[in-house]
């Protein structure tokens, strides 16, 4: 395939792939949440210190044997959640709640804080970063501010909104641009396109009601965002791969917007996971319409999928999902909802509390990864 120094795409013996800066086909099969906030909690920090003498003993001596040892090749999304609490926006307290997640009613979400650079030099290994460029996803609440978030619903028309992109891209763009371990750049988490909870101060009026032309009004905002948020990304790393939204599936999507990010963009970002043959019709919709290789970036195995909720059926459900999803040659790679460790506003990990790896979700990880190359073939 030709080796060009960065992650790439290139579509070869009948599917896509990512091709790696050495020049051979890559299948991302990555990690996501992977942080030692729930060891730097009070009783636990002192412990954490002694062990790994802070975060890159931590990412050195435990993250990465274990990504490695478990069959993982890429550090997906590494925010995790660190605080469930009642919504105070007015427009999230109406978001249905969602019952299959156990939770009780309706809640929202903030996540601690990504990793920087140095921390992916440390793991070594290949990465995808997000830079948060607005802060819309469907669990977040925009009354409260959280570490590291965009803004909520912003004038993306205004030359603020510029400067707004333009310092991100210049804070970390600028500095990764030369990094190899660099697979690309998602711009933001499931932001919300549809109008369903948040992106409804796009598309509605002051009283709620739709304006008269708010398709017309959403595709001028999505073609604006996505040139504004790319060109920003390309101006200062004109190496890397754009990973666009992390788009969620089940979700309503307009089409204008997956117009709007086709020339933009590189790859179609989808966080979705439980049965892929029912999720793959609306897949191929979507990129029927931007025409860009999927990303199965956040692929996610809650309790709604096997009963009982136990970590041996959650890795039984993961392997026939990775073997389903690999069997598509438009899907580039896997990416699984962790966490690393578990977290209590999340409330499972692959490690419990107390650091121990479940052996049922373990074995059932270097099972489904050691069959990759057999699904996908060579390349």
């Amino acid at each position: 395939m030709g080796a060009s120094g960065y992650f790439r795409l290139e579509r070869s013996a009948g599917r896509c792939w990512f091709v790696t800066p050495e020049g051979h086909p890559f299948i991302s099969i990555g990690l996501n949440h992977i942080s030692s906030f729930s060891l730097r909690r009070p009783g636990k920090l002192d412990d954490f210190l002694a062990r790994y003498g802070g975060e890159e003993g931590w990412i050195r001596e435990a993250v990465v044997p274990d990504l490695k040892d478990w069959g993982f090749n890429t550090i997906g999304w590494t925010q995790e959640i660190a605080l469930r609490y009642p919504p105070q926006d007015p427009f999230k307290r109406l978001d249905p709640p969602d019952a299959r997640r156990g939770w009780g009613g309706r809640f929202a979400l903030l996540h601690d804080r990504p990793w920087e650079q140095e921390r992916y030099s440390w793991a070594g290994m290949p990465y995808c970063h997000v830079l948060n460029i607005v802060a819309q996803a469907y669990y977040y609440d925009g009354s409260v501010s959280g570490l590291g978030e965009g803004p909520h619903y912003p004038d993306v028309f205004s030359p603020w909104f510029e400067d707004h992109c333009d310092q991100i891209a210049r804070s970390y763009a600028a500095t990764m641009r030369d990094d190899p371990n660099l697979v690309g750049y998602f711009l933001a988490d499931v932001p919300d396109w549809s109008g369903e909870v948040h992106g409804r101060h796009w598309t509605r009026q002051p009283d709620g009601t739709p304006h008269p032309d708010a398709q017309e009004r959403l595709a001028a905002i999505a073609e604006r965002y996505f040139s504004v948020a790319c060109g920003a990304i390309r101006r200062y790393d004109p190496n890397h791969l754009i990973l666009g939204d992390r788009l969620l599936g089940g979700r309503d999507l307009p089409h204008c917007v997956l117009h709007a990010m086709r020339p933009h963009v590189d790859v179609l970002s989808v966080q979705f996971g439980g049965d892929f043959a029912a999720e793959e019709p609306q897949l191929a919709a979507w990129q029927a319409v931007c025409g860009k290789p999927i990303l199965l970036c956040d692929a996610v195995m809650p309790p709604q999928y096997y009963d009982p909720p136990r970590q041996k059926h959650r890795g039984e459900a993961y392997k026939r999902y990775l073997s389903a999803a690999l069997a598509n040659d438009s899907i580039i790679g896997v990416h699984f909802c962790g966490a690393y460790l578990e977290a209590e506003p999340r409330g499972w990990g692959v490690r419990d509390a107390d650091g121990v790896a479940d052996p049922d979700l373990v074995a059932a990880f270097r099972e489904a990864h050691a069959a990759v190359w057999d699904i996908v073939g060579k390349g």
